[in-house]
Order: structure tokens, then C-alpha cells, then sequence
């Protein structure tokens, strides 16, 4: 059954692009897509305008009752973090991994990772079947629970998506896609942790679909001026931005317990609201 596309419009391009991932999350039985003012007088276009600056859930509830496109899914309880820097070289992937792994290991979540970078052998091993999943998931056909054993896990107890290819499909996937996907994990997992490179095709629509992005603004001095722009503009566009720096870490390893470690565990403890992890979980 082909779903119902309904426009929304809103004067604040910023608010009502981040407003329409979000109802992509909430929604069911339509996709949204961005209105211009154009639209409002096109009969051929089902346009609703957004009455000031509404939340999401009375917007897709004003939607579903106007339209009748049936009810509205109930929210998303898995939380999702994303992980981005204004540039290269900040430690976002190292960040990202490293959160993923805590909320794992610590936490007792059931945690997935997932990258938009470029080269999939970064943000995972080669197995086959990655891009039928991924698609699957996308269009429906496939559940999550249903190709659970497409998901890896590392030894941290963290999953991640697994490719069969050298690029990553995540990355150039369209901003409904994107948003499709998440929603059908997002009810088979706790959290969610993007790696999103600012570079990335999906960027801007990844992290308006998060609940928290974090910035990685890294050691080097340099580099923090982009990244504080980008944690501006986030801010600008309504996304919930908190700014990451972690001192400079002569190991930079992965254990978790090592300085890097202690650090992102605190912005662990920070998003999660537990300002303590007690020793018998370490």
C-alpha cells in the first residue's frame, strides 16, 4: 500500500526541517516532506501548516486526526546520540565507539552503532547481506528482529551494522530513508549511536533526528574554531548540541578505563542522568 505524503509548512526553514524528522519517528501511514510557501495554494499537495512553534506529538496527532492517517505511533523509547566534529581529526569515531561501548558494557543497554562515514570498513566488518538488510529495513519487507544476525557485536556487547561492500550505503542515504531506518531499529534497540561525519549526504538529516548531538571538538586547538560553528548552527536549527573536548591522550587507546575512557564515561553519566556508576559495574 503506497503511504500518503503530506507537506508541512512552517515560516522557520530550521524548525520546521527538524520538526519533520521528527514526526518521521512518530508518524505512521505517511511520509512527510518540507513545504514551501508556494505549496499552500497547490490543490494537488496536501499542505499543513504548523500553527507557531508546536511539539511534534501534538503536530503528528493535529496530522492524523486532519488527515486521517491513522494513529500515531506511540514515541520512540530508545534514545539516540550523534557523534560529529566540524572537520576531520577531532576523535568523533573514537568518541562514538568508545560511548557505545560504555552505555554496553556498564549501562547493560542494548546498544547499537551506526555510521554514516563513507568506507564501511570502518564502521564494521565485510559479511554478506548488508545492503538486503539495510533496504529491507528501509522499505518494511524486513524487521530488525528478523535480521538480527546481520548485526555484529564486538566483545563490549555492542551491535553494529554489518556491509558487503567497500562504500558504506548508509551514507548516501535519502533524508525519509534515513529516517525509516531509524525508526524500525529504534524499536529493537535501547540506544542508538551515530557517527556522523559533517561531510556525510544524510548529515544534517541524522542529527535532527537525535535526541542529543555531540560535537568533538578533540586537542587540537586549531581545529576547535569549525567545530564551534558547527555546534552554532546546530544550535540555531533547534538540535540539542553539547560540546565534547576530550584532553589530549598519548595512549589513544580504547580501553575504557584509561583516561579517554574516564572522560567519555562522564559525558556518559551526563546524557543518561547517572551521575554515578557504581564500582560493581566497572
Amino acid at each position: 500500500m503506497k503511504r500518503r505524503i503530506i507537506y508541512i509548512y512552517h515560516e522557520n526553514s530550521a524548525y520546521v526541517r527538524r520538526l519533520a524528522g521528527r514526526l518521521a519517528l512518530i508518524l505512521r501511514g505517511a511520509e512527510i516532506h518540507i513545504a514551501e510557501r508556494k505549496d499552500l495554494d497547490d490543490p494537488k499537495k496536501e499542505v499543513f501548516a504548523v500553527e507557531r512553534y508546536d511539539s511534534a506529538e501534538n503536530t503528528a496527532a493535529k496530522i492524523s486526526q486532519c488527515y486521517g492517517t491513522g494513529k500515531t505511533a506511540a514515541p520512540l523509547s530508545c534514545v539516540i546520540t550523534g557523534f560529529t566534529s566540524g572537520c576531520g581529526g577531532c576523535g568523533t569515531s573514537s568518541a562514538a565507539v568508545m560511548y557505545g561501548r560504555i552505555l554496553s558494557q556498564f549501562y547493560e543497554l542494548k546498544v547499537l552503532y551506526l555510521s554514516l562515514d563513507r568506507i564501511a570498513v570502518k564502521c564494521s566488518p565485510f559479511r554478506s547481506g548488508g545492503r538486503e538488510d539495510l533496504f529491507g529495513l528501509i522499505s518494511g519487507r524486513k524487521t530488525a528482529e528478523q535480521v538480527q544476525g546481520s548485526f555484529g557485536r564486538d566483545s563490549y556487547g555492542m551491535h553494529y551494522m554489518v556491509m558487503d561492500e567497500d562504500i558504506n550505503p548508509c551514507s548516501y542515504l535519502e533524508d525519509a530513508e534515513l529516517a525509516k531506518l531509524i525508526t524500525n531499529l529504534g524499536g529493537f534497540f535501547d540506544r542508538i549511536v551515530m557517527d556522523v561525519p559533517i561531510s556525510s549526504g544524510p548529515a544534517f538529516a541524522a542529527l535532527e533526528l537525535c535526541d542529543n548531538a555531540v560535537v568533538c571538538f578533540g586537542w587540537k586547538e586549531e581545529l576547535r574554531g569549525v567545530s564551534e560553528s558547527l555546534a552554532d548552527i546546530l544550535s540555531r536549527s533547534g538540535i540539542n548540541a553539547l560540546r565534547f573536548s576530550a584532553a589530549y591522550d598519548a595512549d589513544r587507546s580504547m580501553d575504557l578505563f584509561g583516561q579517554f575512557g574516564a572522560e567519555v564515561r562522564g559525558l556518559a553519566q551526563s546524557i543518561e542522568g547517572k551521575q554515578n556508576i557504581s564500582s560493581e559495574n566497572i
